[in-house]
């Protein structure tokens, strides 16, 4: 998988032409960091705080008065430290969390969606093992237009939840629409690998629901789970039941665990953070397997995994889904919250 800076995607082609505005979700957030790192880039500012503090803040002033920006976070995590020059908008989920992390990047000729597990913070896009991809949307229909018009009804959903001026983001994603509505939309061709949102809402489908749907033909054999955070005891069984059940019913079944974890030398052990639930299968014919993701990477770094991701197979038959769930019944849906 092609390593990226995740900062990078914030950035315009030389072709899309100037920035109209931007969207995000967020559980955790820094309103600096937003602001200095992301909402920089997507501006294009040429000038930096560190080098001139006087000619940033006057350019930082003239191109976000040219822009709509705004930042939909979970109510636990709002910020004082931000620019009255982009909106911040508290959600209040019932019984839940906002726990997505989606961006709408809109220039005059490029949209782009990120979808990825990483908060808005510096922890989220500088250090930790985190997962994230990136679809442009153009006037000559690169990418199909059904993913962009799926994430714009679901910022819509999210902003429902909201309190503060999401009269302003609703005219934006109006905005938004209109724009790609007028673009060449070449569709997903037959057999062509296709990229869908699978929104966890409340009241709506499960994320196993949703791959149940999403499958074609006899269910997949193999799975991949990664993910940092787990339900414990029965509620983690209650996850991996749902998972069983979207494979395959007859044969050997698979599924491996990748998690954070580490090796005690003296004990001859890898310690995994990991339900104990899951130290074996529970189903016939299904094995259970591990790895683990150590806190170090190769050059020393210290890198927390935060990444997410659910990767189904069955002979060549893929699936691979990623975002901000954790393997747990509020991040899959099964508990009906986000």
């Amino acid at each position: 998988m092609k390593e990226n800076r995740l900062l990078d995607l914030w950035s315009a082609r030389a072709e899309s032409g100037d920035p109209i505005g931007c969207v995000s979700t967020t559980y955790t957030f820094d309103g600096s960091f937003f602001e200095d790192e992301c909402l920089s880039r997507f501006a294009g500012m040429e000038t930096d705080r560190n080098e001139d503090a006087r000619s940033y803040l006057i350019e930082r002033e003239q191109k976000l008065s040219e822009i709509f920006a705004a930042v939909l976070v979970d109510r636990r995590n709002v910020t004082t430290k931000r620019s009255l020059r982009w909106h911040q908008l508290p959600v209040t989920v019932p019984r839940g969390v906002l726990h997505a992390k989606l961006t709408l990047l809109a220039w005059r000729n490029c949209i782009r969606v990120l979808v990825g597990s990483a908060n808005l913070t510096r922890a989220g896009y500088r250090s930790n093992y985190e997962q994230m991809a990136a679809f442009d949307f153009t006037p000559d229909g690169t990418t199909p237009a059904s993913l962009l018009f799926e994430t714009i009804d679901f910022l819509g959903k999210v902003a429902k939840f909201a309190s503060g001026p999401a009269g302003r983001l609703g005219d934006f994603l109006s905005t938004v629409e209109s724009q790609a509505q007028s673009w060449i939309d070449p569709g997903w061709q037959p057999r062509e690998t296709r990229a869908v949102l699978m929104p966890v809402v409340p009241g709506q489908p499960s994320l196993f629901q949703q791959i149940a749907k999403e499958w074609r033909g006899t269910g997949p054999s193999e799975a991949a789970v990664t993910s940092p955070f787990f339900d414990e005891g029965e509620r983690a069984n209650a996850v991996v039941e749902e998972l069983i059940e979207a494979l395959a019913v007859n044969g050997e079944r698979t599924i491996t665990f990748e998690t954070s974890g580490r090796h005690l030398p003296a004990e001859r052990v890898v310690e995994l953070d990991l339900p104990a639930a899951y130290a074996s299968a529970r189903a016939r014919r299904v094995q259970h397997k591990f790895a683990y993701a150590t806190a170090q990477d190769a050059e020393k770094n210290v890198r927390a995994l935060h990444a997410k991701s659910i990767r189904l197979q069955r002979g060549d038959q893929r699936m691979f889904i990623f975002g901000s769930s954790n393997f747990t019944g509020a991040g899959t849906g099964i508990d009906s919250k986000w």
